[in-house]
């Protein structure tokens, strides 16, 4: 994911911040659709004004390429900046425990105990200290 900040103008005088989430998404599935503005990436090149608008009115917008979600922007100022970016961080590291624990289950793991799991590191670092013996390095 890769997470962009940025500002514009507002009827010329305020400053409108917003943060934007770039990610591929397979499926896409948004509870409230009634929320959600969408915004094609041809329209987000052909201006700020329109962001602006939506942002400052909705909060939120989803950004499409060809039809797919391809970005989430949120509104953010000076003061919710670094907290927002901090959630943001959260949520990530939310997802990455997810897919972590989806990768387990798929290749039978996600059972294990404690001591399942102890063993196989005690394996991997005998494996480990038996290659450096073998190749004469310390």
């Amino acid at each position: 994911m890769k997470i962009f900040y940025g500002f514009g103008m507002q009827n010329g005088i305020n400053m409108v911040h917003y943060i934007c989430m770039l990610e591929t998404y397979s499926k896409f599935e948004v509870s409230d659709m009634s929320v959600m503005r969408f915004l094609s990436l041809r329209e987000l090149r052909s201006g700020t004004t329109k962001i602006n608008e939506i942002l400052s009115d909705d909060g939120k917008i989803v950004v499409t390429d060809n039809g797919k979600p391809a970005a989430f922007m949120i509104a953010v100022d000076e003061t919710t900046f670094e907290e927002t970016l901090n959630d943001l961080r959260q949520i990530r590291g939310l997802r990455t425990m997810r897919e972590l624990q989806r990768q387990a289950k798929e290749n039978g793991l996600s059972d294990m105990t404690l001591d399942d799991i102890n063993a196989e590191i005690a394996l991997a670092r005998k494996e480990h200290q038996e290659k450096i013996a073998n190749s004469g390095v310390n």
